[in-house]
């Protein structure tokens, strides 16, 4: 496939060579050669001064026989500069090395676009068996069996029949999910394919994946797509650097908030774990999972110290959205609101009688606007109370020490053990939540109990154990 350089946005140009490549970190660079005499354009992109932020929105165009539409590389910042003597020639050359956010070539109609197939990464290949029927022949086609469906897509590998592929309908729209065989960084997830029927934006792939994420309790990121035509042509392409929260994603084992699979069986069951994404799809705006996304995996990947500060952060964000949702779900005064009004009627007239500094006064008035809302810790427990879940001891003091965390309160020496405890609860009031506000799922596996038991939902960790994970 040939590509030629239109517009080197930030670069030495003329260009004479270029060269993509993906690195062992997944990021996406570029690499250029200019002969000596090249310059770059600092009139549209001046080099910025020192200790100046600003985003990173350069590119490079190139024109393609591939498509009609330009191929186009965003986020294009340049690594380094070396220059060297070009062996055949013995010309001197330039070689910068760039590296780049997006790489995309779209085609100008969607029209003929019937299919999507999405590169994703660190989706799990070590603990749960997916219950649909893939088979790669010696055309390096993807066979996928699936209610009697046959699709086919470019292979991730070569030739290998396994029984590991899911087939699930999100959002009204059919989506098949084949893994791939080789584990990154040494992890326990991998690479995996997910083919969409039709044509989904970027929008609904990202709200897919983090659905999915989010059921199956490890975070997917998109490596790029292809976009596809009748015939399995190729129409047009996108490809990413992954965000990987400097590849900590890839330490997280599959450990789902709620069972995927009946009983202790690892099969996912493709009723039971529709219902669960299909919970999640459905509020996604509505509760703002996108950003508790953010929040939980950040806070997942973190250092212990700061884990509970973060997972509180998630579950505080739903409880804000939940509230701005359901206004009247719970009350958030200490009393009524006519006695409030009495109340701060009182004070108001006692501090007209006061004889103090201006500045002071109005202080103080602010202060009595708000002196009928409830401390954080009451609606909080408002907010449990008004979902039924259950708070014992355990999860009532680590909800509490979170705050040791966040105003670096200093532990106990020799605390590690009660502190790494104390996120595992943290994590279990997160999942509680989730589940209930999204109506997901009517119970939840405990990461604090030894085993892993699975509970009623409204149950707190000091209820007697029914059924291991």
């Amino acid at each position: 496939m040939a590509f030629s350089v239109n517009d080197a946005g930030p670069l030495y140009s003329p260009i004479e060579n270029f060269k993509f490549a993906r690195m062992d970190d997944l990021s996406l660079e570029l690499t250029t050669t200019s002969h000596m005499s090249s310059s770059r354009d600092m009139v549209r992109f001046p080099e910025p001064k020192a200790g100046t932020v600003t985003t990173l929105d350069t590119r490079v165009n190139f024109s393609s026989s591939f498509s009609q539409s330009p191929a186009i590389a965003h986020g294009v910042h340049t690594l380094g500069i070396h220059e060297h003597a070009n062996t055949p020639t013995r010309n001197r050359i330039r070689e910068e090395r760039c590296s780049v956010q997006k790489i995309e070539c779209l085609p100008t109609s969607v029209d003929k676009i019937v299919k999507v197939a999405e590169w994703i990464d660190n989706f799990d290949l070590s603990f749960f068996h997916w219950p649909d029927t893939v088979e790669v022949d010696c055309s390096q086609k993807t066979k996928f069996y699936g209610n009697n469906k046959k699709l086919l897509f470019d292979a991730l590998e070569g030739s290998k029949a396994s029984r590991s592929g899911l087939e699930l309908k999100v959002g009204g729209r059919e989506l098949y999910i084949v893994p791939g065989t080789e584990k990154s960084f040494g992890g326990p997830n991998g690479q995996a394919t997910i083919l969409y029927e039709g044509y989904p934006d970027s929008d609904f792939r990202d709200k897919v994946r983090n659905c999915i994420s989010l059921a199956i309790g490890v975070p997917i990121v998109s490596l790029g797509c292809v976009l596809l035509g009748e015939e399995s042509e190729h129409l047009g392409f996108q490809l990413f650097s992954p965000y990987t929260i400097d590849q900590s994603i890839y330490k997280i084992y599959a450990f789902p908030p709620a069972p995927i699979a009946s009983g202790n069986s690892k099969i996912v069951e493709n009723e039971i774990i529709s219902r669960i994404v299909n919970s999640y799809f459905d509020n996604y705006e509505k509760f703002n999972l996108r950003h508790v996304c953010w929040l939980y995996w950040h806070a997942a990947c973190s250092a212990s110290h700061a884990q509970a500060v973060q997972l509180g952060a998630a579950i505080e964000s739903l409880i804000t959205t939940y509230r701005s949702v359901n206004p009247m779900a719970y009350p958030t005064g200490i009393v009524e609101k006519p006695l409030a009004k009495k109340i701060c009627k009182a004070l108001r007239d006692a501090l007209v009688e006061i004889d103090m500094d201006a500045e002071q006064k109005a202080q103080i008035e602010k202060k009595i606007s708000n002196i009928n809302q409830a401390s954080l810790r009451v609606i909080n427990e408002r907010f449990f109370e008004h979902l039924g879940l259950a708070l014992g001891d355990k999860e009532t003091a680590a909800w509490q020490r979170r705050n040791d965390s966040a105003h670096g309160n200093p532990s106990e020496k020799g605390d590690t053990v009660n502190l790494i405890r104390d996120i595992s609860l943290l994590e279990n009031l997160f999942h509680r939540v989730l589940l209930k506000v999204t109506n997901a799922s009517s119970v939840y596996i405990d990461r604090y109990t030894e085993e892993h038991p699975i509970r009623i939902l409204t149950e707190s960790v000091d209820a007697s154990i029914r059924q291991k994970f």
